[in-house]
């Protein structure tokens, strides 16, 4: 039911792209319990175990490939309790890979203790596999024409600036969101969790 929640409010702030309009649909949560792709560290400071993030992707995208049907899912989230390094980004994501070599996408992120961060946290991650950067970089994706598109700090968005709701995106995101997609088939639209986005 908390999941349900916090991805609610993830949707609400996709509500805010229309072309492509985004809506995520969890088709289920599961608890693991296997947990050999995790790769994990130690912080001597603090005397505790924490999980590399970004070193997690990859081992679990091949555990997911290894262990779960492919027909259904477009993106899964690995969110883990386990402490983070000190100055690490709450997430980790593919750029534009919805989609990329089958259906499934992975990404890992620290949820901590529920709270206001986690819906953005979510929803930050699920923007790089859309292709996005954060505020004000280079975009890697864009549609032709925009390659050096450019927000100023007014314009940039909360989820992946330092903007404020109800300002999520700017449209220099949603250009790259649509960079992004132009490079999907068909099947990437057809398969997203059963129904069509678009």
């Amino acid at each position: 039911r908390y999941f349900a929640v916090v991805m609610s409010k993830v949707n609400q702030m996709y509500e805010q792209l229309t072309q492509p309009r985004v809506q995520f649909i969890v088709l289920s949560v599961t608890r693991l319990t296997n947990y050999t792709f995790t790769r994990l560290g130690r912080d001597p400071e603090r005397n505790i175990t924490i999980i590399d993030l970004c070193g997690t992707v990859e081992s679990f995208y091949e555990y997911v490939n290894a262990t779960l049907t492919e027909e259904k899912q477009d993106a899964i989230i690995y969110a883990s309790s386990l402490p983070i390094p000190r100055k690490t980004q709450d997430g980790c994501a593919n750029s534009c890979h919805v989609c990329k070599k089958n259906p499934v996408t992975t990404q890992t992120m620290n949820l901590g203790r529920p709270g206001a961060k986690q819906p953005r946290i979510i929803a930050r991650e699920l923007g790089h596999l859309l292709g996005m950067t954060r505020e004000g970089k280079r975009p890697a994706y864009y549609t032709p024409g925009n390659q050096n598109l450019h927000c100023k700090r007014k314009d940039h968005g909360y989820v992946l600036g330092r903007g404020k709701p109800p300002n999520y995106f700017s449209h220099c995101l949603q250009d790259q969101a649509r960079g992004c997609l132009m490079t999907k088939t068909k099947r990437c639209f057809d398969l997203t969790g059963g129904k069509k986005i678009f």
